[in-house]
């Protein structure tokens, strides 16, 4: 399958506060609408609206602050997004959930204070994020994010931003109901980078939103959550309860190797399924893709033989925990955009430049 760089330039949106970080080394989700590209870093907690321009790079970089949109339970914390996407009038943003450890420092010879530190886990409050902001085209024919506005094609209707209901100040709706679930209740409190919980990937079809985990894996066998969610009270969402089965949410088990979910996307009625470790190591990562599966109603258990790999990351043992692939996003032309996280010294430009990998989905697939 034939692999092209295409060039992104950060440059504007490393200007502004609150991005303490270069964003392009922590690039963890991304998404398109039209001419747009959306970017979201691991440690800000900001979104990036960047332009195609005509030599195909991105760039003319803008900020969005989450604060300006939904209320956060810290203006400084970092929200972790770790996936996005693009439906109807909304863009949808989905946080890990997940705990982290705190790391050992390489440089300190004190052993016994390394050995406390692995002790330590953290919930951030902001991690616990499920939003949805209001997408649309202002006069100047731009996609811009609002926080209220009418719905262009009813505009006796508006539409909104709203975040899932905080059940405590640390957990969302979501992790208070899945902390009493049989297969993953007992992995809630475990950091995402130990197999425990963690959300990176996120795709949104009508109604029915689908949340991949990186972790935990079972026994081999990755998991999407699907929800649905209603509006309650102002600005907030909460988890819609299933007439028929009497349950908030589904779990869809998917055999990918042992390997955890990294990021989705749907394209059609078909799910494209990045797969990569689920811990912090290095090993293949793979983008496969689950035929119809957005025409399933029921739990569904995703034999091999139902998945199609469709690209396969060449894996270089002597680059160790640089470019794992993280975002992933369909253009209009039907090609797949590729993001980075940690990515490579070769991919970096200047001082705010970092080249993506598109890939066309047209053609045959076959290993990179």
């Amino acid at each position: 399958m034939r692999r092209e760089n295409v060039i992104i330039d950060f440059e504007e949106a490393s200007r502004a506060e609150l991005l303490d970080k270069n964003i392009r080394d922590g690039v963890s989700s991304i998404a398109c609408t039209g001419k747009y590209l959306w970017v979201a870093g691991d440690e800000n907690i900001s979104i990036q609206r960047l332009e195609i321009l005509q030599d195909g790079s991105y760039g003319k970089a803008c900020n969005y602050f989450l604060k300006d949109f939904i209320d956060l339970p810290s203006e400084d914390d970092e929200a972790d997004v770790e996936g996005m996407d693009v439906y109807g009038n909304y863009l949808w943003i989905v946080g890990s959930h997940s705990y982290k450890r705190k790391k050992v420092k390489p440089e300190s010879e004190d052993a016994e204070a390394q050995i406390e530190r692995l002790c330590k886990t953290k919930l951030g409050p902001n991690r616990n994020l499920l939003a949805r902001i209001p997408i649309i085209k202002n006069e100047a024919g731009e996609f811009t994010l609002m926080k209220e506005c009418p719905d262009p094609s009813n505009p006796k209707k508006i539409l909104s931003a709203r975040k899932l209901k905080h059940s405590k100040k640390k957990w969302s709706q979501l992790t208070k109901k899945l902390i009493d679930d049989r297969h993953i209740g007992s992995f809630i409190g475990i950091p995402g980078k130990d197999n425990g919980f963690d959300i990176e990937g996120l795709a949104v079809l009508e109604n029915r939103i689908f949340l991949g985990l990186r972790g935990p894996v079972l026994r081999g066998w990755a998991i999407i959550i699907e929800i649905e969610l209603k509006e309650t009270e102002p600005h907030l969402l909460e988890l819609k309860k299933n007439k028929k089965t009497g349950k908030y949410l589904k779990k869809h088990f998917i055999n990918l190797h042992g390997m955890g979910i990294r990021e989705l996307v749907h394209q059609g009625k078909d799910l494209l399924v990045l797969a990569g470790p689920t811990m912090d190591l290095d090993g293949t990562m793979e983008i496969y893709r689950w035929k119809n599966a957005c025409d399933k109603t029921d739990e569904q258990v995703v034999k091999r033989s139902h998945i199609e790999s469709i690209f396969v990351f060449p894996y270089r043992k002597e680059k160790h925990g640089i470019d794992k692939a993280e975002g992933l996003a369909l253009r209009d032309d039907n090609n797949l955009l590729i993001a980075y996280d940690s990515p490579d010294q070769d991919r970096k430009i200047g001082e705010n430049k970092v080249r993506l990998d598109l890939i066309s989905l047209d053609q045959p697939s076959k290993k990179a």
